[in-house]
């Protein structure tokens, strides 16, 4: 008898993935409960270019995400074409900062609520040496 009720249980749990399974989804959605309880959980992410005030590309520039809402930071360096990219993100307000030797710092408040966001950081001025 215990056999039949696993069978049933496993047999329900399957039409149950099947059923998610079947929903449409929105290109780059993960399957999932999101707070509206409809199944489709959107992927945030940041990403961008770091240049100089020429617009060429700073390689191996540091870039920092910090979320407001629980202080949680990431750190990554940007690339050889001076692209940078934080992904699976969630919505809110984050302090982006970006530092390479020789360049005054940049910070800026900005707030992620779509599925993706693009944010370039020009960097303005050179730092003199003393």
């Amino acid at each position: 008898m215990l056999r039949g009720y696993v069978a049933i249980a496993i047999a329900g749990l399957l039409l149950q993935a099947c059923a998610l399974a079947a929903e449409p989804r929105e290109p780059g959605a993960l399957s999932g409960a999101n707070a509206e309880g409809n199944g489709v959980v959107e992927v945030k992410s940041l990403s961008g270019t770091v240049t100089d005030p020429q617009g060429i590309a700073v390689a191996g520039a540091t870039v920092r995400l910090l979320r407001r809402a629980d202080a949680t930071g990431r750190e990554t360096k940007a690339n050889g074409d001076g692209e940078f990219d934080f992904g699976r993100l969630d919505s809110g307000e984050y302090r982006l900062t970006a530092e390479y030797a020789g360049f005054a710092p940049i910070a800026r408040t900005i707030v992620v609520l779509d599925s993706s966001r693009t944010e370039n950081i020009q960097f303005s001025d050179r730092r003199t040496s003393r």
